[in-house]
């Protein structure tokens, strides 16, 4: 009896630690939106599990228009992501649903973006 009782607690308490938000994986999944310094950025985010893909187009003030595709990954509410030739984003999805955080260039200039689901 006393057996059941245990095992039955210890089942109890692996499923009140599996269902805590501080293990569910955000979905970023879909179209974002930000702008800042005057940069509008569009956002495609692609996720499958902890894996993110998608692409993200940047126009800026004068009109110029430049394409990213970028890959990466979240943990819980901590997003990763990173293009090819060396800019990286990274941030967390606060609670009222924004996508916010720095992204740092390739030469190392950082620049914080928050986005916003669309």
């Amino acid at each position: 009896m006393r057996r059941k009782l245990v095992a039955a607690f210890i089942l109890l308490m692996l499923s009140v630690l599996w269902n805590l938000p501080v293990f569910a994986v955000v979905n970023i999944s879909g179209k974002w939106h930000a702008s800042s310094m005057g940069a509008v950025i569009e956002a495609t985010i692609n996720q499958r599990g902890h894996l993110i893909n998608g692409v993200a187009r940047v126009r800026n003030p004068s009109g110029e228009k430049n394409t990213y595709h970028f890959t990466g990954s979240i943990d819980g509410n901590r997003v990763t992501a990173a293009h090819h030739n060396g800019h990286r984003f990274a941030g967390t999805v606060n609670p009222n649903g924004q996508l916010v955080g720095v992204l740092r260039t390739k030469r190392g200039q950082e620049v914080s973006v928050t986005a916003s689901r669309r």
